[in-house]
C-alpha cells in the first residue's frame, strides 16, 4: 500500500482475510520507490476518475479533451470484476450511470442499492 494511509515500512493485520491475502497483512512502502505502487496508483486515478465523470455528466454536454483522454485510457486498462461498456460521454448521464451500476450490482447478486 502507498504510505498515505500508514508511514513506510509499517504493516496492519487484517483478521479473516487468509483467502484473499496471503500473509493477511498490508504493508506500506513509498509509491515513488516502489513502481508497482505507482502503477497501482495512477490505474485507481483513472478509474476513479473516470467513475466520477460518469456521474457527473449531463446529457448533451461536453467534455472536456482532458476528461476524454482518462476515458480512453481507463478503457484499455484489464481491471478484474470492472465490466467494460462503450458509452458516448456527451449522450451519457449521471441516471445512464447509476442504471447501469444497479444493474451491475443485480448481475453479481447485489442489492440493487449500496
Amino acid at each position: 500500500m502507498d504510505e498515505g494511509l500508514a508511514e513506510t515500512g509499517s504493516e496492519i493485520d487484517l483478521p479473516n482475510w487468509e483467502d484473499a491475502i496471503e500473509g493477511k497483512k498490508l504493508m506500506f512502502d513509498r509509491s515513488a520507490d516502489n513502481p508497482g505502487l505507482q502503477l497501482a496508483d495512477f490505474a485507481a486515478f483513472t478509474i476513479g476518475r473516470t467513475q466520477w465523470l460518469a456521474a457527473k455528466q449531463e446529457k448533451g454536454k461536453a467534455v472536456r479533451s482532458g476528461d476524454l483522454h482518462i476515458m480512453g485510457i481507463s478503457g484499455r486498462l484489464n481491471v478484474f470484476n470492472l465490466a467494460k461498456i462503450v458509452i458516448d460521454p456527451e449522450a451519457f448521464s449521471r441516471e445512464d450511470y447509476e442504471d447501469y451500476l444497479m444493474r451491475d450490482r443485480v448481475r453479481k447478486g447485489l442489492p440493487k442499492e449500496p
